[in-house]
């Protein structure tokens, strides 16, 4: 809890909003954010899928993943693969940014355990 504590600290001591949010807050929060955002996106990309595969989220002009899987839905039985080529690109998509994640916080974390 460092980044509260000094962000406390700073300002008791009379510094400015600024440096309080760049010398105190950020370099604090900057680890949490870098670590997380891949799997932010992840499940972002993943709930546009779905909401596109029910129809509720883009537009029939603007391509997506969700959408074409749903298009999909009544090729299945003549051809297969017009569903798996689009659920095997989200897929890749997916495990690519989790595992970009995951290797971001074991290359760049100094408290994670080295094995």
């Amino acid at each position: 809890m460092r980044g509260a504590c000094s962000a406390d600290a700073a300002s008791a001591l009379g510094a400015s909003n600024t440096h309080t949010t760049f010398k105190q807050l950020l370099p604090t929060l900057f680890a949490p954010l870098l670590f997380d955002s891949p799997r932010i996106l992840t499940s972002n990309f993943l709930q546009e899928a779905a909401l596109s595969y029910l129809g509720v989220c883009v537009q029939p002009p603007t391509p997506s993943l969700g959408k074409t899987l749903s298009d999909a839905v009544q090729w299945a039985p003549v051809d297969p693969m017009y569903m798996v080529v689009p659920g095997v690109i989200l897929f890749i998509t997916v495990l690519s940014f989790n595992l970009f994640g995951d290797g971001l916080r074991d290359a760049l974390d100094p408290r994670a355990s080295r094995g």
